[in-house]
């Protein structure tokens, strides 16, 4: 596994197509398969942590969660800015004038272009191994979106509307094609129900024979 990862620009594909199998085999009860990818999991994970930026890391990690109060907490720890330090004193040798200095592990600058450059990367690679329609690659586009609609509430939260607004401008064209799908499917379902609808009432309006 280490070998592989060398040869990948971001293992991060990997990791979701390895989700999906996971979940495959605990659908089938396949605890034996099961065993064997959650370790596969767990040593693409600890290769993760010692080679990726912290950005790449934090995504990983999010994506891996399904608690949405720990994401919560993760999102919050690596977004809002804590102090790292005061200010530079000033020509006299006195301390500054108080003002902390402030960073974020991660910043909403940082944050958007690395969850972009996920989505294209598992994109790509699902489109490969699984073709266009496939339901198992919007799934996970769909996975990847949460986690980022869970982020731009949490940049609301500790920056404010503008810089919310700005993260999703970065982010709209990323799903793009996944925006494009559910809305076709939400257009299917309305034109199947329609289609449901007016077969009743014409079983309604039907001439019953007489016995």
């Amino acid at each position: 596994l280490p070998k592989t990862l060398k040869t990948q620009a971001s293992p991060l594909p990997l990791l979701m197509c390895l989700q999906l199998n996971i979940a495959e085999a605990q659908s089938q009860g396949d605890t034996e398969k099961l065993q064997v990818l959650m370790h596969m999991s767990t040593v693409i994970n600890e290769e993760l942590e010692k080679k990726v930026s912290r950005t790449k890391a934090l995504l990983n990690k999010l994506l891996r969660i399904e608690d949405e109060n720990i994401r919560d907490n993760i999102l919050r720890h690596h977004l809002t800015p804590q102090e790292v330090g005061s200010g530079a004193p000033d020509l006299d040798g006195e301390d500054g004038d108080g003002a902390k200095l402030m960073a974020a592990l991660v910043t909403p600058a940082r944050l958007a272009p690395a969850i972009d450059e996920v989505v294209k990367a598992v994109d790509r690679n699902l489109v490969a191994a699984l073709g266009r329609e496939s339901e198992d690659r919007f799934e996970t586009l769909d996975r990847i979106r949460g986690v980022a609609i869970h982020a731009r509430a949490v940049i609301g939260d500790v920056y404010g509307q503008e810089e919310m607004n700005q993260f999703s401008a970065d982010l709209t064209p990323a799903f793009n094609t996944l925006m494009i799908h559910k809305q076709a499917r939400a257009a299917q379902a309305a034109s199947e129900a329609s289609a449901d609808g007016e077969k009743k009432e014409d079983s309604k309006d039907a001439p019953t024979s007489e016995k």
